[in-house]
């Protein structure tokens, strides 16, 4: 065996072992010489090697086991889906064993974008900073790392699911929302409707609207705000279920609106009530309306934590959305994880970054972050049973199957798309358009060439 490769597996071996740890110093050039019946020169070269391998680090005082230095990392994410005591404790549980010497950090975005408008300077303390948002949003907080140019890029993707759509360079998807139609079974006992006639074709809502007026109950409800933008973004599930998306179809020119399914569409979105966010207790979440169009996979943890009062369905039920040949469809929504460096750092210190982020995609911290938060992995190794909030298969609804479809709404329009259809959605509930003239300015609105993709 050669010097280099005694000298390594002495190392790793003793780390394993905890005689070394990160920070331990190791022998000189000299000594490792005498020790391992080599000469200075090579001993030096040994220890080079291993420098650009990570393993260790040279500093003018000597040879050192590599990580020694505290790395301060600050972890964003959103409070609503994680508190930052179980986020803290999750990180902390699944960093002790590796030994990296990290600290971390976290916050909220909010609280994030305050400290930095009060102590511009606030980055400097961080060596790293990791960001859990929506598809795309990441991009806009921080410059991201390249991220493909890491060997642990390549053991990280090999394991997650085929993701066509997004380019796992700048961000890595990290999990995923699904999505069904929701029901509260003592409200629908409440308006004597039955819930077995719920369909993903929406034949049975004008019967259940009729229902809900006798009961002095609205059909369905959705948070609103003077200044919400995208009200599609609120009705994309049954769109899409009684409108299919294909380019062909949505692109060719041809009515898509105006037709029976488009109008049945646009009848639901003049049938829901807006709701100012403060009158929680008036939404399906708050047992205020007997269904809602797209609750998510979070509701399986949410619904029975005591800690979120605002999210309280006493008999709640899911009900699948399905294709038109009897197929789930699960509706989703992707959180990723982008990496930001606020400095430079030096490349065993950016290994231990690295190793982190392998960490984060790991099958057993991934199975216990999907657990407290009610998300899917994006992991293909995952049982449907391994999930904490899925043991029994009450959820199992939530998750993709063989025999069904998955379907990522927001990848099929452009920003562009989503306003100018959602303007339109929003004047036909004001009362400025009948469904018909709604349909026709919004297949008008499709055919511009600067609404298309």
């Amino acid at each position: 065996m050669k010097a280099i490769e005694r000298v390594r597996q002495r190392i790793k071996e003793d780390l394993q072992s905890g005689i070394l740890s990160p920070g331990t110093r190791l022998p000189s050039y000299r000594d490792l010489a005498e020790r391992e019946g080599i000469s200075y020169l090579t001993a030096r070269d040994v220890m080079q090697k291993l420098e650009r391998e990570h393993l260790v680090e040279i500093k003018s005082s000597g040879c050192f086991v590599a990580g020694g230095t505290p790395l301060k990392v600050l972890f964003q994410i959103r409070e609503s889906t994680i508190s930052h005591e179980n986020m803290r404790n999750l990180l902390k549980k699944h960093l002790a064993p590796l030994d990296l010497n990290i600290e971390v950090r976290v916050l909220d975005w909010p609280e994030t974008a305050d400290q930095m408008n009060r102590e511009p300077e606030f980055l400097n303390e961080f060596d790293a900073v990791f960001t859990i948002t929506g598809y795309a949003q990441s991009l806009k907080l921080f410059p991201p790392v390249t991220l493909n140019d890491s060997e642990e890029y390549g053991e990280i993707i090999r394991d997650l699911r085929d993701f066509g759509e997004i380019q796992m360079v700048d961000q890595l998807p990290f999990t995923l929302f699904t999505y069904q139609m929701g029901i509260n079974r003592g409200l629908m006992r409440k308006i004597d409707f039955d819930p077995a006639s719920i369909t993903s074709d929406f034949r049975w809502w004008n019967e259940y609207r009729k229902k809900c007026e006798e009961n002095q109950l609205p059909p369905a409800v959705h948070s609103w705000t003077p200044d919400s933008l995208n009200l599609l973004s609120k009705m994309i599930w049954p769109m899409l279920t009684l409108l299919p998306y294909s380019r062909e179809r949505y692109w060719n020119g041809k009515p898509l609106f105006a037709t029976s399914e488009g109008l049945r569409f646009l009848e639901l979105v003049r049938d829901i009530r807006l709701m100012p966010p403060e009158r929680k207790e008036q939404t399906f979440l708050q047992n205020g309306v007997p269904f809602d169009f797209n609750v998510g996979s979070w509701i399986t943890v949410q619904n029975s934590d005591s800690g979120r009062s605002d999210v309280n369905v006493d008999e709640l039920e899911m009900i699948p959305y399905r294709d038109r040949n009897g197929k789930k469809i699960c509706f989703y929504t992707i959180d990723c994880l982008g990496l930001h460096l606020p400095k430079q750092l030096q490349p065993g210190d950016k290994n231990r970054i690295l190793k982190f982020l392998k960490m984060l995609f790991s099958r057993d911290f991934q199975k216990e972050y999907c657990g407290i938060t009610g998300a899917v992995s994006v992991r293909n190794d995952l049982l449907p049973t391994e999930y904490q909030w899925n043991r029994t298969l009450e959820w199992d609804v939530f998750l993709p199957d063989s025999n069904g479809t998955a379907d990522f709404p927001f990848i099929h329009f452009s920003p562009h798309q989503q306003t100018a259809w959602s303007i339109y959605m929003e004047e036909l509930k004001r009362g400025v358009f009948s469904l018909e003239e709604a349909a026709k300015r919004m297949d008008q609105k499709r055919n511009d060439s600067i609404y298309k993709l």
